[in-house]
This record gives structure tokens, C-alpha cells and sequence, in this order.
């Protein structure tokens, strides 16, 4: 950029003759980085750093959250096939049984709930009788 100061790059602390090998990008003012760091490979040459106004950058974000965007929605329809297809496999598995044997499950489901309210009963009671029960 033009007009703007370029900064040298941090030496090494324990070796002057060597520098940093990552090292923090410069700040301008209204101006955005395109990257916080940069990895220095020749200290002969200049590293270049893209800046940003911060209009670029809001567009740039609006415009990557909609690529996300449609990435996910090609993502959405296939997951929503695969769980409909399962669905409609297990309403075929259920449908081909037996009435008889879907009516012992149903009953055995409402057997176990009842059993497990009773339970529920009983220790609500117990509680009562013997506070320090827990």
C-alpha cells in the first residue's frame, strides 16, 4: 500500500542475525488483515499481506455464510431422504406383523408402564413412612 509505513521484521532475541519466523502482521488504521500472522521464509524479501476495508470484509463474511449456506442445504435433503426411507422401512416391518403380536407388545409396554407408576407409588410412600430413605 502506498503511504503506509513497512515495518522490518523482529529479530530473534537470542540471535540478531535471524528473525522471528512467525511474526504478527502490521496495523493500519481502517484497514483489516487478511491474516493476524505471517511466516516469514526469506528475511531478504517482503511478505505481502492483503488488507481489507471493512466494507470488503462485511461482504466478503456475507458472501462465505452464504456459500455455507448452500453447502448445508445440499446437506439438509439427503439426510431427510435417508431418515424417510428408515421410516418407511420400519412402518413395512411393523405392518407385517401379526395383529396378535402387536397387540402382546402394546399390552407389555402398558404392563411395564403401570408396573413402573406402582414402583413410584411405593416409594413415594415408603418416603413418607421413613423420611430418611432416599
Amino acid at each position: 500500500m502506498k503511504g503506509v509505513e513497512q515495518p522490518f521484521y523482529v529479530t530473534d532475541p537470542s540471535d540478531a542475525t535471524k528473525v522471528i519466523k512467525t511474526q504478527g502482521v502490521p496495523r493500519i488504521m481502517n484497514y483489516i488483515p487478511e491474516q493476524a500472522t505471517i511466516t516469514v521464509r526469506n528475511a531478504s524479501e517482503n511478505t505481502p499481506v492483503r488488507y481489507y476495508t471493512f466494507d470488503e470484509m462485511s461482504e466478503l463474511k456475507a458472501e462465505s455464510k452464504k456459500i455455507a449456506q448452500e453447502k448445508s442445504k445440499d446437506i439438509k435433503p439427503k439426510k431427510k431422504v435417508e431418515e424417510k426411507t428408515e421410516k418407511k422401512e420400519k412402518e413395512k416391518e411393523h405392518s407385517l406383523k401379526p395383529e396378535e403380536e402387536n397387540k402382546a407388545e402394546i399390552t407389555s409396554k402398558k404392563e411395564a408402564t403401570q408396573a413402573d407408576g406402582q414402583n413410584e407409588q411405593d416409594h413415594k410412600v415408603l418416603k413418607h413412612i421413613f423420611p430418611w430413605m432416599k
